[in-house]
This record gives C-alpha cells, structure tokens and sequence, in this order.
C-alpha cells in the first residue's frame, strides 16, 4: 500500500437479525389476524457495528454500497434510490442494487425490507418524499407526507441548505 492512495475494501458479511430495536432487527405486525414481517435498522449512536464491520463514530464518514437479497414479495429501502433489481439465479430471491450514498456517519444508514404500501410526492425542489405504511393503514399516512414535505420545503428555504438526497422515505410501523 502507498501513503496518499485510495483503495476499495469489499467485504460479504452475515449477520443474524436482532429481536431488539436496535443494529438489524425484525418486527412484525399484523393484517386481518396475519402476521406480517419486515426488517428495518436503527444504528444511531453507535449500532451500526453490529451490523457492518466499521469505525461506528459520528465524527468519521463514508459513502456506502448496497445490495439486499429478499424476497419477491417484499422491497428494499435504502438512503439512496434503488438502482438495479435483478433475479437472483436459481432461486426466488431478488436482489437490489442502490445508487452509493453521500459521505455520511454509519449511524444515519437506514433500510428497510418490507411489503408496504407507500404514498409519494414531490417538494418544490423535486425531491421525492415517500411514506410508508403497512396497507391497511396507508390512508393514514397523507398528513405525514403533507407534514414532511411542508417541513422540508421550510428547511430548506430558512437555512438556505438543499436537502442533499434525491429523496427522502418515512416507515409507519403502526399508527394510533
């Protein structure tokens, strides 16, 4: 290795869902007394190491990669838009390719696996703002979506700051 150069890490790591709130974990919910599931992350302040080997601290950044291998019934949420969707060979399975994020901390990487549904719209300045609710509650969802982009329009025009992705995605796990 030479002082000064850049290099490209790749690494394939497993990890077992976590049954907590925290790292990877499963939930699950249910619809019409079925039990439904999906996977979702929560890395902040310092869990994302439990699922990627990494330098889990605020003040260190990097722009990540992604592919999600699930189920055809399910989708993948990242930070970034999906880029690619491709069956994977030999099975059921589908595999999703993000676009690679901005630099940021690992606490602020999010996905998600999940069926679902979603309502979208887009701010003044063409982000897309996507909320997304199990079905049977999706109509409850407008006002977060109304709210969302309402607030980011706001931010962006008190602060002068884009928002610097092209978009932005909320899950509702449950609603009251």
């Amino acid at each position: 290795m030479r002082r000064g150069s850049n290099y490209t890490l790749f690494l394939e790591y497993n990890i077992a869902l976590n049954e907590g709130l925290d790292g990877v974990y499963l939930s699950s919910y249910t619809i019409d007394a079925q039990k439904r599931y999906l996977a979702a992350t929560h890395f902040e302040p310092t869990s994302a190491r439990a699922a990627f080997p990494c330098f889990d601290e605020p003040h260190l950044k990097a722009r990540f990669e992604l592919s999600i291998v699930r189920e055809r019934s399910y989708f993948a949420l990242f930070n970034m838009p999906l880029r690619a969707s491709s069956p994977v060979q030999g099975s059921s399975l589908m595999r999703d390719e993000f676009d690679v994020s901005v630099e940021m901390s690992t606490y602020l990487v999010c996905f998600v696996v999940c069926d679902f549904a979603k309502v979208s719209n887009k701010t003044n300045n063409n982000v897309t703002v996507s909320v997304y609710a199990p079905a049977n509650i999706i109509h409850q969802a407008d006002y977060a979506l109304h709210a969302s982009i309402t607030l980011l329009e706001y931010y962006h025009e008190f602060f002068t700051v884009p928002y610097p992705l092209p978009k932005l995605g909320e899950c509702i796990a449950t609603l009251p």
